[in-house]
Parts: structure tokens; C-alpha cells; sequence
């Protein structure tokens, strides 16, 4: 459980990060 937790906030902080990217650009 503690590993599909991990990945999922490892995957909302890379479209996040994606996210913020894209904006800044």
C-alpha cells in the first residue's frame, strides 16, 4: 500500500511539476 501511495504522489508531483513548467515557459 505504502508503494502505490508513494507512486501516486510521485506522479501528482511530475504532472505538477510538468505543470508549472509549461507555465513558466
Amino acid at each position: 500500500m505504502s508503494f502505490i501511495l508513494g507512486l501516486l504522489e510521485n506522479g501528482k508531483s511530475m504532472i505538477f511539476y510538468s505543470k508549472e513548467t509549461h507555465v513558466t515557459r
